[in-house]
């Protein structure tokens, strides 16, 4: 695909049965709060902190959330889009970048294989997120379900592989969420 004068990619082809949650991660419609999903990427990490209903949008699932009523519900049709589409599964690696660098993890390459580590920045993030019942562990959890429906599981088993050696080293901040985790990538 090429991309344009400004460097970023062309606006991708609306399907006429495309739900709003698809033309919202086509960035051509905005959510209940009025943002389209750049205006989400753009969000610092305390705005992330402090906002809670964009994370249904970057991340949804077939349930519906209890925390953000206006949330879409994934259908099928939902998944079938997010995986047969490759300009979708590149925004979803935007949404996941977002969120990796929000717990202050960053990827990097271990004899040719994919591996999160900590960034530079990770005792400072993790001082916010990395707290016994945190909300956060939530957002993980939906995070992992999400990519695991959309055949993103590379990614998915991926940040799980992190999280066991943060569970290993913090077994105590993490403590149940941490099954929740690997039942999500099982």
């Amino acid at each position: 695909m090429r991309a344009n004068r400004k460097g970023s990619l062309p606006p991708p082809e609306l399907e006429f049965n495309d739900s709003r949650l698809i033309r919202f991660y086509r960035g051509l419609e905005k959510d209940p709060a009025g943002r389209m999903i750049e205006d989400i990427w753009q969000m610092t990490t305390p705005e992330l902190e402090r906002n809670h209903d964009y994370i249904q949008w970057l991340f949804p699932l077939p349930q519906r959330s209890n925390y953000s009523p206006g949330a879409p519900v994934l259908t099928q049709q939902d998944i079938d889009s997010f995986i047969r589409d490759e300009n979708l599964r590149e925004r979803v690696l935007i949404s996941y970048g977002l969120m990796l660098r929000f717990y202050g993890l960053e990827q990097r390459q271990l004899h040719g294989q994919p591996v999160l580590v900590p960034a530079a920045d990770f005792a400072q993030r993790a001082a916010e997120w990395l707290q016994p019942g945190n909300h956060n562990y939530l957002r993980i959890s939906r995070i992992l379900n999400f990519l695991m429906l959309v055949q993103m599981k590379a990614e998915a088993r991926i940040l799980f592989s992190a999280l066991e050696e943060l569970n290993l080293l913090h077994h105590k901040k993490v403590g149940s969420a941490f099954s929740y985790w690997r039942a999500a990538v099982t």
